[in-house]
């Protein structure tokens, strides 16, 4: 018998159970495909009346991310922080995309863009010293913003 624990959860905690995976398993993969399908579909949406709408690029970007398309999150990325460099969400976001393909050079300098447009990123600084720490250079570095991700957190 299945059971949905969707309705068990408010949704911002069963996302957040999606996206680390806790639940395990086809029906924690399965259920967050299927919250990042909805996800994109709905920002493909907006993108259709709206192709420059940077917030619909960054969620759908979101979704892609969640289903390991990181080529596709790339795309909206990119294109989101050409319309607003400024978006320091667009920038952190990206900074997580290059670090889950092992792009650590990316990933840090994203970071610091993040941080330099919003330094109280807590997840910037994590991304960061990790970024560091992958890539072998400057330790302390990665300690001190590590750290400076624990204290935002």
């Amino acid at each position: 018998m299945a059971i949905s624990l969707q309705a068990y959860f408010p949704k911002k905690t069963f996302r957040t159970l999606c996206i680390i995976t806790l639940l395990g398993g086809l029906w924690a993969t399965t259920a967050c495909s299927s919250e990042a399908d909805k996800l994109i579909n709905r920002q493909s949406e907006v993108l259709q009346a709206d192709p420059n709408n940077v917030t619909a690029l960054v969620l759908r970007a979101e979704g892609f991310k969640e289903k390991n398309d990181n080529a596709k999150a790339l795309i909206d990325l990119n294109r989101a922080i050409e319309l607003a460099p400024e978006s320091s969400r667009a920038y952190l976001l990206r900074s997580e995309v290059y670090f889950q393909d092992r792009a650590y050079e990316n990933a840090l300098n994203d970071a610091d863009k993040a941080l330099e447009i919003n330094p109280e990123l807590s997840k910037a600084y994590a991304i960061r010293g990790q970024a560091r720490v992958s890539l072998e250079q400057n330790f302390a570095q990665a300690l001190v913003d590590l750290d400076e991700a624990i204290k935002k957190g």
